[in-house]
């Protein structure tokens, strides 16, 4: 309300000025000043819709330190694949891939459920997807994708 009050008054002292003078640059000149305060006052809301549609971590959050956290949870030996963005305003969303040593199922859980509770807790990432993984899966997958893409190449 006040942007548009100022707004109107600048249209009214351009008038004014019109008025009194036939000086009709006035009013461009007007609009100018009055288009760089909105902007200039908008910058925010902009840089943060750019920041959220770009899928960017969120401004003062270290990686380093959530991978470090992560690694740090009981049961833990390793995670890779970490993306942590902002979804809208307030809500921060995160993925990983964590690697355990146990196979039974009810630890892989219980070690799923300190890892999301910790990253809602600490670093205020409400939206988890965490993917667990047994120790030696990683060698696996790794094998089977480069057969995969090896029979791809030779198959053109």
């Amino acid at each position: 309300m006040i942007g548009d009050a100022a707004a109107s008054l600048g249209v009214v002292i351009a008038g004014i000025i019109i008025a009194l003078t036939g000086a009709y640059i006035a009013d461009p000149i007007v609009s100018i000043i009055f288009a760089a305060l909105v902007l200039w006052s908008s910058w925010g809301i902009l840089t943060e819709s750019i920041h959220v549609l770009l899928e960017a971590t969120p401004a003062g959050l270290d990686l380093a330190k959530v991978e470090q956290a992560i690694r740090g949870v009981a049961g833990v030996l390793d995670t890779h694949d970490i993306h942590v963005w902002t979804v809208s305003s307030g809500l921060i969303a995160g993925s990983c891939h964590i690697v355990v040593a146990d196979q039974r199922v009810s630890n892989s859980q219980q070690i799923h459920q300190n890892v999301a509770h910790m990253l809602e807790h600490d670093f205020k990432i409400s939206h988890s997807t965490i993917q667990v993984e047994v120790e030696d899966c990683g060698g696996h997958e790794h094998m089977a994708h480069s057969e995969h893409e090896h029979q791809h190449e030779h198959a053109h």
